[in-house]
């Protein structure tokens, strides 16, 4: 990976452009919501990825060999995952005595694993993306498990999941468009 002080050069107006952009969309979807409606489906799984091969672009495969080899690291991540966040969720829950059906809600987002924003948010940190990228996809992988499992524990509420969708969607949107985009940078 490149170093932070060889990327802060080049890409700090880049960054600053990317920030000021997701401000003003954000602020945008809030103002007019339907302005971001159409952005579904097969659209969305399209906008994603193409988002992970851009970061995949910036990776060797070395890289992400080595971050498969990572077993400690993303060990922890998992374990840390799958237990402090449906923890905060559930405590969060109780603390602000939401109704039911907010409560249920908190602690299954709580219990969902990360996603392809923390691999951005990894890549403009400048922090350790192929590891963020493995992260995403074993998490997913664990979540098949784990969603169900502790949000009945956390929530009382058996939520079910569709292993297989969601272990495609994880290859479709975050793990084979990286690949490519390290193999095309390689």
């Amino acid at each position: 990976m490149k170093s932070p002080a060889a990327l802060s050069c080049s890409s700090a107006p880049d960054l600053e452009a990317f920030q000021k952009v997701a401000v003003l969309a954000c602020a945008a979807a809030v103002w007019k919501p339907a302005l971001f409606s159409w952005f579904d489906g097969k659209p969305f799984v399209f906008g994603l990825s193409s988002t992970m091969r851009g970061m995949g672009l910036t990776l060797t495969l070395d890289e992400v060999k080595g971050a498969f080899l990572r077993f400690r690291d993303v060990s922890r991540g998992c374990l840390l995952q799958y237990s402090v966040m449906p923890i905060l969720g559930f405590l969060v829950s109780r603390i602000f005595d939401l109704p039911k059906a907010f409560a249920v809600g908190v602690v299954l987002v709580a219990c969902c694993p990360g996603g392809t924003a923390s691999n951005i948010v990894s890549y403009l940190a400048r922090a350790d993306v192929p590891l963020s990228v493995m992260m995403t996809t074993v998490s997913t992988a664990g979540a098949v498990v784990m969603t169900p499992f502790l949000t009945k524990v956390f929530a009382g509420t058996l939520v079910p999941v569709n292993a297989g969708a969601m272990l495609w969607s994880t290859a479709q949107i975050v793990l084979l468009p990286v690949l490519v985009g390290a193999l095309a940078n390689t």
